[in-house]
């Protein structure tokens, strides 16, 4: 069995731009890819984070999903990274 490692896990606070301003959101879900790239016979893999967005009144409105380049474990790293 094969072992993945991420940047982040499962209820970590992740960090990432959203309409222009930083925010924070807690880690719901990861998703790792990998697939195999017929002419190279090499796995090309990638890992998505999955965040609820609630609305104001705290329903639920929508799933956020992420590629792991695009999120951070501190807002600093975040801001490091623009």
């Amino acid at each position: 069995m094969k072992t993945y490692t991420t940047k982040l896990a499962i209820g970590d606070t992740a960090w990432f731009m959203q309409d222009n301003k930083a925010v924070s959101m807690t880690v719901e879900s990861i998703e790792i890819h990998e697939v195999l790239d017929n002419q190279s016979g090499r796995c090309n893999q990638s890992i998505q984070y999955g965040f609820r967005k609630y609305t104001e009144s705290g329903r639920f409105d929508k799933w956020i999903e992420l590629y792991e380049y695009q999120i951070f474990a501190t807002k600093e790293e975040l801001l490091a990274s623009l």
